[in-house]
């Protein structure tokens, strides 16, 4: 029998289990998902940062475009998002997480009362319409 090697402690990520031919499928695959994950966590976050940035500048048309990014890329995340990862990548991705949702709630905070003043306009706006309507110019 040949030489037996002591294990090495493998990156996180990847496992040590190899094919006859000295191979890792399995374990390159899991990595290279893994790596996938966090690549679009760490995607979203950037484009919530922007939009974020984008809200609290008043770029509404800017923030409009963000947010079909971003709705793109959670789309995309839904698909990879089911595999397993090992704890350093989930650590990553509760980080990433917090982030994201903190952004969500700034962009809020930032919308939500131009939100209110639109609905303002538009319902003053109905209401003239009604009164021209109802009682016709002079």
């Amino acid at each position: 029998m040949g030489k037996h090697m002591p294990s090495r402690a493998a990156p996180a990520g990847q496992c040590h289990a190899t094919t006859s031919r000295g191979q890792n499928p399995a374990g390159l695959r899991k990595n290279i998902n893994m790596n996938a994950v966090l690549e679009k966590y760490e995607s979203l976050a950037s484009i919530t940062g922007k939009m974020r940035e984008a809200a609290a500048q008043g770029e509404w048309d800017i923030l409009i475009e963000l947010e079909e990014q971003s709705r793109a890329r959670v789309a995309e995340m839904k698909i990879l998002d089911l595999s397993p990862i090992d704890e350093a990548t989930r650590l990553r991705k509760v980080s990433l997480i917090k982030k994201i949702l903190a952004d969500d709630a700034a962009i809020r905070s930032q919308t939500e009362p131009w939100m209110a003043q639109l609905q303002r306009i538009m319902n003053n706006a109905r209401s003239e319409d009604k009164l021209q309507k109802a009682y016709g110019s002079y």
